[in-house]
């Protein structure tokens, strides 16, 4: 089973990425894995960290004339404003902070410094995230499979634009220009001047993005298992990245607001495309977000 990990702290030396299950001969196309990580590093009003790192992937393990060979794959990605133990530029943190991890970690590692918390609950880890996921969408490109995400709305600041398998690349051009990675620029403009303003008043703005899976074929995950259940999993992977809150799969918690029979999706069947990864079922609504059971 393909499952990644990750190791390493904020202001440690570097962040570690070890995927497993991998096949054997996957090539690693190392420009794609490092334009993810620019992508992870860019957004308006980013933080003054994303300005001091130039993340790099750098393969460990796994790896053979660059492509994979079955084995564990490791990454690393050095970190610049690395000073884990310099004890004068990473003095001890005891004032925890509300919205992190300080104070439980604190608590539970029976620690008065937070900063043994906070270095590995940083938002920093994400980076060999990025790694590991970049990988694993070089996998689903191999099997046709094709993954659009952007950022629906930050602040009071949305976008209405729909996503469809006709529409998306022309909405992952336009999220490519914009300083939001919002697909609208009338909407990425009000986003900009949320941003702006948060700075102002010396706060935050939270958002919603938005992720589409085209290609994908119908059985993955599985209604027998909870544990193995695609949307369980999935909505796991979302929530555990830092500071997210919540996650819906189609029309999510608005399902509260309708009948069933306004939210199931109908099945219907079109001749022309029984050579696809649908096999010809098709529904004229998306309202479960493609999963149905698990």
């Amino acid at each position: 089973m393909l499952d990644y990990q990750t190791a390493g702290e904020s202001h440690g030396p570097a962040m570690l990425a070890i995927v497993t299950g991998l096949p054997a001969g996957l090539t690693l196309d190392t420009d794609s894995i490092n334009s993810e990580l620019r992508r992870r590093q860019g957004g308006y009003g980013r933080g003054g960290r994303q300005r001091i790192e130039t993340d790099v992937v750098e393969f460990l393990a796994g790896t053979r004339q660059g492509h994979t060979i079955g084995s564990p794959l490791a990454m690393r990605i050095a970190n610049k404003d690395s000073r884990m133990d310099d004890a004068a530029r990473t003095p001890p943190v005891t004032r925890p902070r509300p919205g992190h991890a300080d104070l439980a970690g604190s608590i539970k590692w029976l620690t008065t410094d937070c900063r043994e918390t906070l270095e590995r609950a940083s938002a920093r880890e994400t980076a060999a995230r990025v790694a590991a996921g970049s990988v694993a969408r070089l996998l689903l490109r191999e099997l046709g499979i094709e993954v659009f995400a952007f950022v629906r709305q930050i602040a009071t600041a949305r976008t209405d634009a729909g996503v469809t398998p006709e529409s998306w690349r022309s909405l992952r051009t336009a999220r490519d220009a914009s300083e939001t990675y919002c697909p609208d620029a009338r909407v990425t403009e009000a986003q900009c001047a949320a941003i702006r303003q948060a700075k102002v008043d010396k706060d935050t703005v939270g958002g919603i993005c938005e992720v589409h899976v085209f290609g994908c074929p119908p059985g993955l995950g599985s209604c027998m298992d909870w544990r193995l259940r695609l949307d369980a999993r999935l909505a796991a992977a979302v929530v555990g990245i830092q500071a997210f809150k919540g996650v819906e799969f189609g029309l999510g918690f608005g399902c509260a607001e309708r009948p069933g029979s306004k939210v199931h999706d109908p099945i219907a069947f079109d001749p022309s495309r029984v050579g696809d990864a649908s096999l010809g079922f098709t529904r004229p609504s998306n309202n479960a977000g493609g999963l149905e059971g698990g």
